[in-house]
Protein backbone atom coordinates (compact mmCIF):
# COMPACT_ATOMS: atom_id res chain seq x y z
CA UNK A 1 0.00 0.00 0.00
CA UNK A 2 1.55 3.41 -0.84
CA UNK A 3 1.39 6.31 1.55
CA UNK A 4 -0.62 7.87 -0.47
CA UNK A 5 -3.67 5.82 0.91
CA UNK A 6 -3.37 7.91 4.49
CA UNK A 7 -1.47 11.01 3.35
CA UNK A 8 -2.65 12.40 0.39
CA UNK A 9 -1.51 15.28 -1.76
CA UNK A 10 -3.20 18.31 -1.68
CA UNK A 11 -5.51 17.74 -5.38
CA UNK A 12 -8.79 19.48 -6.47
CA UNK A 13 -10.51 16.45 -6.24
CA UNK A 14 -9.14 14.56 -3.15
CA UNK A 15 -11.28 15.31 0.46
CA UNK A 16 -9.59 17.97 2.53
CA UNK A 17 -6.28 16.85 3.95
CA UNK A 18 -7.28 17.18 7.46
CA UNK A 19 -8.99 13.65 6.85
CA UNK A 20 -5.98 12.22 6.37
CA UNK A 21 -2.82 11.74 9.05
CA UNK A 22 -0.39 13.88 7.31
CA UNK A 23 3.04 16.02 8.35
CA UNK A 24 4.65 18.31 6.58
CA UNK A 25 7.91 17.83 6.35
CA UNK A 26 11.24 19.88 5.34
CA UNK A 27 14.59 18.87 3.82
CA UNK A 28 17.27 18.24 6.53
CA UNK A 29 20.59 19.83 5.62
CA UNK A 30 21.48 17.22 3.64
CA UNK A 31 18.89 17.09 1.05
CA UNK A 32 17.27 14.02 3.18
CA UNK A 33 13.28 14.26 3.78
CA UNK A 34 13.16 12.92 7.58
CA UNK A 35 9.40 11.03 7.69
CA UNK A 36 7.95 11.01 10.63
CA UNK A 37 8.10 7.24 11.96
CA UNK A 38 3.73 7.07 12.44
CA UNK A 39 3.92 8.17 8.58
CA UNK A 40 6.50 5.57 8.47
CA UNK A 41 4.86 2.98 10.06
CA UNK A 42 1.64 3.38 8.71
CA UNK A 43 2.87 2.07 5.00
CA UNK A 44 5.59 -0.63 6.61
CA UNK A 45 8.38 1.57 5.77
CA UNK A 46 11.78 0.07 7.65
CA UNK A 47 14.87 1.21 6.30
CA UNK A 48 14.28 2.02 2.44
CA UNK A 49 11.94 3.92 0.51
CA UNK A 50 10.89 4.45 -2.93
CA UNK A 51 9.65 7.29 -3.94
CA UNK A 52 7.21 8.16 -7.45
CA UNK A 53 6.13 10.81 -8.96
CA UNK A 54 5.16 13.04 -11.92
CA UNK A 55 4.59 16.95 -11.98
CA UNK A 56 3.41 17.95 -8.39
CA UNK A 57 2.33 14.54 -6.85
CA UNK A 58 4.45 11.73 -5.52
CA UNK A 59 3.65 8.97 -3.48
CA UNK A 60 6.21 7.32 -1.42
CA UNK A 61 6.12 3.46 -0.89
CA UNK A 62 8.09 0.94 0.98
CA UNK A 63 10.51 -0.26 -0.79
CA UNK A 64 8.82 -4.26 -0.32
CA UNK A 65 5.50 -2.86 -0.87
CA UNK A 66 7.15 -1.27 -4.41
CA UNK A 67 8.63 -4.46 -5.51
CA UNK A 68 5.47 -6.23 -5.15
CA UNK A 69 3.56 -3.85 -6.50
CA UNK A 70 5.46 -3.84 -9.82
CA UNK A 71 5.48 -7.49 -9.58
CA UNK A 72 1.70 -7.41 -10.75
CA UNK A 73 0.89 -7.26 -14.51
CA UNK A 74 -2.16 -4.92 -15.27
CA UNK A 75 -5.45 -6.57 -15.46
CA UNK A 76 -7.18 -7.47 -18.57
CA UNK A 77 -10.01 -5.19 -17.69
CA UNK A 78 -7.81 -2.24 -17.17
CA UNK A 79 -5.81 -2.57 -20.56
CA UNK A 80 -9.42 -3.82 -22.29
CA UNK A 81 -10.55 -0.10 -21.06
CA UNK A 82 -7.12 1.80 -21.75
CA UNK A 83 -7.38 0.17 -25.55
CA UNK A 84 -11.01 0.78 -26.02
CA UNK A 85 -11.35 -2.79 -26.76
CA UNK A 86 -11.10 -6.23 -25.70
CA UNK A 87 -7.52 -7.90 -26.24
CA UNK A 88 -7.28 -11.45 -26.52
CA UNK A 89 -4.30 -13.71 -25.99
CA UNK A 90 -2.18 -14.74 -23.47
CA UNK A 91 -0.29 -12.60 -20.78
CA UNK A 92 3.62 -12.87 -20.62
CA UNK A 93 5.26 -11.71 -17.23
CA UNK A 94 9.16 -11.28 -17.49
CA UNK A 95 11.11 -9.75 -14.61
CA UNK A 96 14.23 -8.38 -15.86
CA UNK A 97 17.92 -8.26 -13.89
CA UNK A 98 19.45 -5.17 -12.31
CA UNK A 99 21.74 -3.76 -15.01
CA UNK A 100 24.25 -1.63 -12.92
CA UNK A 101 25.91 -0.39 -15.89
CA UNK A 102 23.31 1.54 -16.81
CA UNK A 103 22.08 2.26 -13.35
CA UNK A 104 18.93 0.30 -13.54
CA UNK A 105 18.06 -1.93 -10.44
CA UNK A 106 15.39 -3.97 -12.02
CA UNK A 107 12.52 -4.19 -14.56
CA UNK A 108 9.58 -5.81 -15.42
CA UNK A 109 7.91 -6.42 -19.20
CA UNK A 110 4.13 -7.53 -19.62
CA UNK A 111 3.63 -8.54 -22.89
CA UNK A 112 -0.55 -9.32 -23.81
CA UNK A 113 -2.34 -10.57 -26.78
CA UNK A 114 -0.15 -13.70 -27.06
CA UNK A 115 -0.92 -16.24 -29.26
CA UNK A 116 -2.14 -19.44 -27.39
CA UNK A 117 1.62 -20.74 -27.35
CA UNK A 118 2.89 -18.01 -25.63
CA UNK A 119 5.58 -17.46 -28.54
CA UNK A 120 5.33 -13.76 -30.38
CA UNK A 121 5.70 -10.55 -30.50
CA UNK A 122 3.12 -9.10 -28.16
CA UNK A 123 0.65 -6.61 -29.69
CA UNK A 124 0.79 -4.63 -26.27
CA UNK A 125 3.93 -4.70 -24.28
CA UNK A 126 4.08 -2.43 -21.00
CA UNK A 127 7.42 -2.39 -19.31
CA UNK A 128 8.35 -0.40 -15.92
CA UNK A 129 12.13 -0.71 -14.72
CA UNK A 130 13.36 1.46 -11.37
CA UNK A 131 16.71 3.38 -11.49
CA UNK A 132 19.41 4.90 -9.29
CA UNK A 133 18.68 8.05 -9.90
CA UNK A 134 17.03 10.93 -12.15
CA UNK A 135 20.03 10.92 -14.27
CA UNK A 136 20.49 7.38 -14.77
CA UNK A 137 16.67 6.97 -16.24
CA UNK A 138 16.62 10.14 -17.93
CA UNK A 139 20.06 8.92 -20.48
CA UNK A 140 18.50 5.53 -20.36
CA UNK A 141 14.98 6.96 -21.78
CA UNK A 142 16.70 9.25 -24.32
CA UNK A 143 19.12 6.26 -25.59
CA UNK A 144 16.15 4.20 -25.94
CA UNK A 145 13.87 7.12 -28.09
CA UNK A 146 16.81 7.35 -30.48
CA UNK A 147 17.60 3.77 -30.65
CA UNK A 148 13.70 3.70 -31.48
CA UNK A 149 14.13 6.36 -34.17
CA UNK A 150 16.81 5.08 -35.78
CA UNK A 151 14.91 2.19 -36.88
CA UNK A 152 12.00 4.15 -38.35
CA UNK A 153 9.70 4.70 -34.87
CA UNK A 154 7.92 8.09 -34.88
CA UNK A 155 5.93 10.20 -31.88
CA UNK A 156 2.09 9.99 -32.52
CA UNK A 157 -0.78 12.05 -30.60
Amino acid sequence: MSLRARWRLLDLQDPPLEQYEAAFVEPAGNGRLRIPASQRNAVGIEKKAVLLGMGAKFELWSEQAHHEQIRQPPGDTDLDQALGRPLFGRTAFTEGVAQPSIGRLGRVTCGFGLPANGRGVPPVEVGASTYKDVESATTRVETTISQLRSIGASQTS
